[in-house]
């Protein structure tokens, strides 16, 4: 007794089985970046003292997507460094001098910015402007700047993430597996067993 099948509905089943599995190893990246996300701000805000809306803005999320037949899902994290009033600013004076203190680390100490002073800045406070900053007097002979002062910067999001991250990617790794077996176990449960 010959045995029959059909060629075309069993590829094209299994077809529509690999584009669902895709479709699950894709959500499962993106739930396993989210999650990183979320822990690498609570790295930062639990490390450095920046308010939490602050630093979730600098963490940019990239959702699972394919490139050049591989799927990637990213944490993107800005570049930019970080004014130094961000770091809870206090206006004191110095020997009879003005100056500002930031406290860069969450349980660290205070460190003065010495003859620090606060300008506003070219944007204000006007359409998402930063207001103001913190100036540090500048050689006047010094034609970089073209003003009398420079904004104290400190280091940027990636710059604080990175050492961190690093030691944040096996568990970034486990992360994505464990969604990975999770999402596929679904799929497959959802066939009933059956390819």
């Amino acid at each position: 007794m010959p045995v029959e099948s059909n060629i075309a509905e069993v590829q094209a089943g299994m077809d529509r089985r690999a584009a669902e599995i895709i479709i699950a190893a894709k959500l499962a990246l993106t739930e396993a970046v989210t999650e990183m996300r979320k822990r690498m701000i609570d790295l930062v805000v639990a490390r450095y003292n920046l308010r939490r809306t602050y630093v979730a803005e600098q963490f940019e999320l990239d959702k699972a997507r394919e490139v050049d037949g591989v799927l990637q899902a990213d944490v993107g994290v800005r570049h930019r460094n970080i004014q130094l009033r961000r770091f809870d600013l206090q206006q004191l004076t110095v020997n009879g001098r003005p100056g500002v203190s930031v406290e860069v680390l969450a349980a660290g100490s205070r460190k003065i910015v010495r003859q620090g002073f606060l300008v506003e800045l070219r944007r204000g406070k006007v359409d998402g402007g930063q207001g103001e900053g913190i100036a540090v007097p500048v050689d006047r002979s010094d034609k970089r700047w073209g003003r009398p002062y420079k904004i104290a910067y400190g280091p940027s999001p990636s710059q604080l993430i990175r050492r961190l991250r690093d030691h944040q990617q096996a568990e970034l790794d486990d992360i994505a597996s464990e969604r990975l077996q999770i999402r596929i176990g679904r799929v497959v449960g959802a066939w009933g067993g059956a390819w």
